[in-house]
């Protein structure tokens, strides 16, 4: 083979791999980009380092059906995955492809999934999932009958099942669901297995069933926002961590997350060198908290005080705000803070205060984070209500924490 055959060879291959990675065609691009949303590898290019990103598994196809979606052009089988640099560190990542078919999910697609995540179990480095997807891909189920080829994510080896690997990995290497995009039906399990879940306000939304689903079933007339928006899920159900507006946003939460945690289990969390020094005073403490317990205060600005350059990373915000969790650093360590909030109902105990605390402390607990409590709490709530959601049951969960 002479020396220009080869060439064109590998420019061939060149300009395929850019139509794979553009995503299903400039048409989807331009729809995608028109509703606000990056595309796939656009979110990866922001999340790691420039330069940094390997891409695995581009050439994989969806398997075949015997429906028409066979004939439409899916590369990559709608998922982008990979590992790059973030901070210096080495990071794995999926992002499912909204212009491959809606981002649907599929035997393939599941299987790079499931290889991602037992990869990062491997390598010992945290992952983050970046969901976009209209849920699971009927014509793949449901396709053309007769054996078909092996592959990890439908329960032949491995973890078997892109459900079952987050709770494998689970107090083993932080894992991170970034909610950019819809995410409907038994696909909607995947986000919440994870350790922090961000989602964005708008096109982030998360539920079992549909808005007509739950009309059809039990008549009762609902909106995306009302049973699965970021909102919500920040607010009520507290499975949400943190909202965001835009998907620079969310990526740039997932970076600061990352900076304060070690990359695995057996890890200490990264030392970093601040201009801050650990003997300063801070004055105004002594002013902040009042004598009367029945007056308020604002703990926040205690916490500001008390770490490193003011400068602290605050989780479900938004979910039973009668306490505070951020993680912050002290001395250029990273330390979880968890604190009373007087301003909320004098910090008292209720159930979901109980289970946003206990999540935290297991978590702190998994990745070597030490931690910081911060107590003005008038203590468990004495109601009815409380009683019969099962305070005394989520209260355990803290002392087991």
């Amino acid at each position: 083979m002479d020396r220009n055959k080869m060439l064109q060879l590998l420019q061939d291959l060149e300009e395929k791999r850019k139509r794979y990675q553009m995503g299903s065609s400039p048409q989807d691009v331009e729809k995608q980009h028109s509703k606000g949303k990056l595309t796939a590898r656009e979110r990866i290019a922001l999340l790691f380092e420039p330069g940094t990103f390997q891409e695995l598994n581009l050439w994989a196809l969806p398997f075949r059906t015997g429906y028409e979606i066979d004939d439409r052009f899916s590369p990559a089988d709608a998922v982008a995955v990979g590992y790059g640099k973030v901070d210096g560190r080495t990071v794995m990542a999926y992002a499912h492809d909204f212009t491959v078919l809606s981002g649907t999910q599929a035997t393939v697609q599941h299987a790079k999934i499931t290889k991602t995540i037992e990869t990062a179990i491997k390598m010992g480095v945290p992952y983050i999932g970046i969901f976009d997807s209209a849920g699971i891909r009927l014509q793949d189920r449901q396709g053309e009958p007769g054996s078909r080829p092996p592959a990890d994510g439908i329960g032949l080896h491995g973890t078997g099942s892109y459900m079952y690997s987050p709770p494998l990995a689970s107090g083993i290497i932080p894992q991170i669901a970034l909610l950019l995009g819809p995410q409907f039906a038994g696909s909607a399990y995947s986000p919440v297995l994870k350790d922090f879940v961000i989602m964005r306000q708008g096109p982030g939304f998360m539920a079992l069933a549909s808005p007509p689903v739950i009309k059809a079933a039990t008549g009762a007339e609902v909106t995306n926002e009302q049973i699965g928006g970021a909102m919500m899920h920040a607010t009520i159900s507290g499975t949400c961590d943190k909202v965001v507006n835009s998907d620079e946003e969310g990526i740039d939460f997932c970076k600061k997350l990352l900076s304060y945690w070690p990359s695995n289990w057996k890890q200490q969390p990264p030392l970093k060198t601040l201009n801050d020094s650990p003997d300063r005073e801070e004055e105004e403490l002594l002013d902040i908290v009042p004598f009367d317990l029945d007056k308020s205060y604002d703990m926040h600005r205690i916490i500001a005080l008390l770490v490193d350059e003011g400068e602290y990373l605050e989780v479900k915000s938004l979910y039973a705000p009668s306490i505070i969790t951020c993680f912050a650093r002290m001395g250029g360590h990273s330390v979880g803070l968890i604190a009373n909030n007087p301003e909320v109902n004098l910090g008292a105990f209720d159930t979901n205060v109980a289970d946003k605390a206990a999540r935290f402390i297991r978590f702190c607990d998994a990745f070597n984070i030490p931690l910081v409590f911060l107590t003005d709490t008038i203590g468990f709530v004495p109601d009815k209500k409380q009683t019969t959601l099962g305070l005394e049951k989520q209260a355990a969960k803290v002392i087991y924490a």
